[in-house]
């Protein structure tokens, strides 16, 4: 976990060089996620979800956020399935 200021920033990962799953917190910026072939222009306060395996790419001229990297317990995949979440 940390917390980190991203300046004229572009990052790419494909989905299998980790085996856990990101949770980001936006605090300030307009950062652009893409997921799969969804594109989302977050704002303060947004949270987005990378799940294992899934490749993500964000991008952002200016953007502050919490991230975290964890191993989601099964029960919070079974959860995050029963809502139809199976990509972040």
């Amino acid at each position: 976990y940390g917390y980190h200021v991203f300046h004229r920033f572009e990052f790419l990962r494909d989905g299998n060089e980790r085996n856990d799953a990101l949770l980001l917190v936006t605090l300030d910026g307009n950062p652009i996620l893409h997921h799969g072939e969804a594109v989302v222009r977050a704002r303060r306060g947004a949270v987005s979800l990378f799940l294992v395996g899934e490749g993500h790419r964000y991008k952002a001229d200016l953007w502050a956020a919490y991230f975290f990297h964890f191993h989601p317990s099964e029960a919070l995949l079974r959860i995050l399935d029963l809502y139809g979440i199976r990509e972040g």
